[in-house]
């Protein structure tokens, strides 16, 4: 045949190998996803939540790619802003253990998260441990960078909102001026003053977290009753914010600065009331309804400042209209949990006016959508375990694939070897012996090479069964542990169904079944002839034996089943008695003999 042919049929064996290889676009990760999976928590955290799934299960079962952790860490904060805490610290926690698997270490802002699941359940000390961690992080970073600058003003002020909440406002004061000054210091806002003096603008986004840390102050003042002194950063913040309003072009940007301006507006008219400047007040709070009506979130909570506002000057019915109009947006949006506060509102201002029959319907509304969102935080539990389990079986299904690769693939090969020999035997003759020693001996290394795959299987499925079943047992434990946190007896009995359904899976039979299969295809009677020979053998040393005829020494046995090196030693050594060894004779060797003779065996049940 002439070599061109053979060439010609060597690139068509590799184009069909391409094309079972490749995978297709459905099922692959990309950057595009995850900038889709952004946008959309910003405007519907359940579809969201759906989407980041479904995109889990694309993730291949061992993949370098930091996408899961970042899809882990996404479902974390849109359930932290769902105050689902439970659920949040778990993506968290699982995003953190896939950095870790990567040999990345911990993300500083990973940490942040976390300390910010802690400080919204009040576990302030906790809370300060991460803040601290992640800011030790971020200043460990080069100097200017982005990353570091505003790293270290959010772990900043996060710290000082702790201290704000334990009422120790001079540490408070101290965390949040230091947040100010790394703002203030940074090359971008140094650049964004520089333009400003040639009536111009840059990084106004820089410009606008300055704002925010004195806006933070300001609210530091208020809460600590120096109500002048709140006054003064409020219009520090006021300043820069109506100049990034009146030179900013970029749409996004302005919106975010008008945004941000109006709860500013919202904080001065709280602090006008105080000081009794209720005309003053009355201009604030309606500009700040104007540029909060885009924001449902910041607009609601300036409806109970405006509420109070009203109530300040004892003005009932205005004070309640305010929390209506809070209460409409809740309805449209799907606040139900900022409704529950309003709608707790609205039930003091009529109880301190006496107006109990209005204050009972409230109340029982309050009661109503408290079940509401108890129960939907539920079903929100349940579809993360389930989640939970649909990634395992994902993973399992790419596992099995990927092994049906490498085996179309050695095929492949082998074929393609065959061919190339038989096409040279038929060109020439002379060579014929030569040609049919090589392709013998290329059989052999072939039938070796498959069983060290099928070898290899083996050594993978055993992992998977152990990492499996510790997997249903984690969640299992996750499970009760979210269980105790439910108070009513009768939800804690809903979770019991679902509980004996992952236990079920928990099936070492069925798994140790599967695994006799797949040995039995590599090593065909040898099981059948061992537990003839030898009737008092238990799965354990069954397995032990299938370990070590695989080759496998004890560490690697001790890795795959989970065990120590001490355990599996101890195995061994019961193993002998059973199998009655001289001392002479090796395990190893005695397993791998072609027929176990009786020279080997000692008699009695000792070992020589």
């Amino acid at each position: 045949m002439h070599p061109s042919r053979i060439t010609t049929r060597f690139l068509f064996a590799l184009s069909l190998s391409a094309i079972l290889f490749a995978k297709s676009n459905d099922d692959v990760v990309v950057k595009e996803d995850l900038d889709s999976l952004q946008t959309l928590t910003k405007k519907s955290p359940e579809r969201a939540i759906r989407f980041a799934r479904e995109l889990l299960k694309k993730v291949a079962p061992i993949s370098e790619s930091n996408f899961e952790y970042k899809i882990n860490n996404t479902l974390g904060e849109i359930f932290l802003d769902l105050q689902m805490y439970g659920q949040a610290m778990s993506h968290f926690t699982e995003a953190n253990m896939i950095r870790e698997k990567l040999g990345q270490g911990s993300a500083p802002w990973l940490l942040i998260n976390i300390g910010n699941v802690y400080y919204q359940q009040q576990k302030y000390i906790k809370a300060r441990e991460y803040y601290l961690n992640g800011l030790d992080i971020f200043n460990s970073l080069k100097h200017n960078q982005d990353n570091r600058v505003s790293g270290r003003k959010v772990s900043l002020s996060n710290l000082g909102r702790i201290e704000v909440r334990i009422k120790n406002y001079d540490k408070a004061l101290n965390y949040f001026r230091e947040a100010l000054d790394v703002s203030k210091r940074s090359s971008r806002f140094l650049a964004f003053k520089k333009a400003k003096e040639k009536n111009s603008i840059v990084y106004e986004g820089n410009a606008k977290g300055v704002a925010y840390q004195h806006s933070l102050i300001s609210n530091l003042y208020l809460i600590w009753g120096q109500y002048d002194l709140a006054v003064v950063e409020n219009q520090k913040a006021d300043r820069i914010l109506k100049y990034v309003i009146e030179k900013s072009e970029k749409k996004p940007s302005l919106k975010a600065a008008k945004k941000l301006m109006g709860d500013n507006l919202s904080l001065l008219t709280e602090i006008n009331v105080k000081l009794g400047k209720f005309e003053e007040a009355l201009i604030q709070s309606r500009e700040a309804t104007q540029l909060l009506k885009d924001w449902p979130y910041s607009f609601v909570s300036h409806m109970e400042v405006e509420s109070e506002f009203y109530s300040a000057q004892e003005e009932l019915y205005l004070a309640l209209a305010s929390l209506d109009r809070g209460l409409k947006v809740c309805d449209i949006e799907g606040l139900d949990i900022r409704k529950i506060s309003l709608l707790e509102n609205k039930l003091n201002l009529l109880k301190a006016n006496k107006l109990e029959r209005s204050a009972l319907d409230i109340s029982e509304e309050i009661n109503r959508l408290t079940v509401k969102v108890q129960e939907e935080r539920m079903a929100s539990l349940f579809d993360g375990l389930e989640h939970k389990a649909d990634i395992m079986l994902r993973k399992e299904q790419l596992s099995i694939s990927k092994g049906k690769q490498v085996l179309i693939s050695s095929l492949l090969g082998a074929l393609l070897i065959i061919m190339g020999i038989i096409a040279l035997n038929l060109r020439n003759k002379k060579r014929f012996i030569d040609q049919r020693s090589k392709l013998v001996k290329r059989k052999k290394q072939l039938v070796d090479q498959e069983l060290k795959n099928k070898e290899n299987d083996l050594a993978r499925m055993s992992a998977y069964i152990v990492s499996k079943n510790d997997l249903l047992n984690s969640i299992v434990s996750d499970l009760e542990y979210h269980t105790s946190l439910i108070e009513n007896k009768k939800d804690r009995r809903l979770m019991t169904p679902l509980k004996k359904k992952i236990s079920e899976k928990i099936d070492e039979s069925a798994d140790w079944d599967q695994f006799q299969i797949q040995f039995s295809l590599a090593y065909p009677e040898f099981i059948e002839k061992l537990t003839a020979q030898y009737s008092d053998l238990r799965s354990g040393d069954i397995k032990l034996c299938c370990y070590l005829k695989m080759n496998m020494n004890t560490k690697d046995i001790a890795q795959i089943t989970g065990l120590s090196v001490r355990a599996i030693e101890n195995k061994r050594y019961r193993l002998r008695k059973k199998l009655r060894l001289k001392s002479d004779i090796s395990l190893e060797s005695f397993l791998h003999s072609s027929k176990n003779s009786k020279n080997d065996i000692i008699s009695g049940n000792g070992v020589a």
